[in-house]
Formats: C-alpha cells, structure tokens, sequence
C-alpha cells in the first residue's frame, strides 16, 4: 500500500510541474530574478519559452538575467528576440544600450538609447545614460543637453562637468 501511496505523490508531482502554464514559470521566473538567483530565473524563463515562445517579456527578462551575470553578448540577443516580437519595447532597446556601454562599445549604446527615447521620450534613464556616454566620449554639449532633460523630467543629481 505505501508503494502505490509513493508512486502516486510521484506521478501526481510530474503531472502538476509539467502542467505549469508559461505565465506561471514566468512568474517563478521573476520570483527568482527578484531574489538574484538569476540562473534558476533564467532555466524557468527557458521552460516558458518552450511553452510559448511569442511573449516578448519573457526574452526581455532572460537578457536581464544574462546582463546581470555580465554576459552580455547573450543578453543582446535575448533583447533582440524581445524586439523582435514587440518592436516599440522602449526598455528593450534600453537595456541592450545598457550592456553595450558595459562593453564599451559606445556608438552602439547612443544608437540603442536612442531607440528607447524615440519609444518613450520621458525615459529619464535613458536620457542620463546617453548623456554619460556623450560626456565620456568628449562631446560635453550633447552631455550636457541629455542631461538637462532628464533633470526636466524629475530627475534629480548633482550638476556635471564634462570637458
């Protein structure tokens, strides 16, 4: 009798985690992430894209989750996918700018902040991060004027020299 009381909690758990819905891992998925167990959140996030691979935040959050464990080559191609099936994903753009400045490829990071504020042009990090690049990359005036906005919008940091 325990045998079949065991095999039943056996099958029974198999049949329930195989029945999660995508929405469901995702939402495990996001659990993990909050908790910076990033890999875990990355193999639900996985797991939902093999239920249904349509939902652009799922991509999003994976390339989060690479750009958080500093890959952010894969991350790039995570947001990519995310752009792909949700091409006004203002925070997409955002976050693939994000892990190029992390890269250094500056060039790169402008055209994709870029992105983001022709999406949403109240994306005051956006408008900070641009202004920083254009700072570090020896153009004070457009620093300058990024950052102005982003001060417009509600932001609020010490004033900045950029030479």
């Amino acid at each position: 009798m325990k045998y079949f009381i065991a095999l039943f909690i056996v099958i029974s758990s198999t049949i329930v985690s195989h029945a999660q819905s995508a929405d469901d891992l995702l939402d495990k998925g996001y659990d993990e992430y909050s908790n910076g167990n990033f890999e875990a959140a990355i193999k639900l996030f996985e797991q939902a894209v093999e239920k249904d691979d349509s939902n652009a935040e799922t991509f999003y959050l994976i390339g989060v989750c690479k750009s958080q464990l500093n890959e952010n080559d894969d991350a790039i191609t995570y947001y990519d996918k995310a752009i792909a099936l949700k091409p006004a994903y203002a925070e997409a753009f955002y976050e693939k700018g994000y892990s190029y400045f992390i890269m250094n490829k500056y060039t790169e990071a402008i055209t994709e902040f870029s992105r983001a504020l022709k999406i949403k042009p109240d994306y005051v990090e956006a408008w900070l991060n641009r202004g920083s690049i254009y700072c570090i990359m020896g153009e004070g005036v457009k620093a300058k004027n990024d950052w102005d906005e982003a001060r417009s919008l509600g932001a609020e940091f010490p004033e900045q020299e950029c030479n």
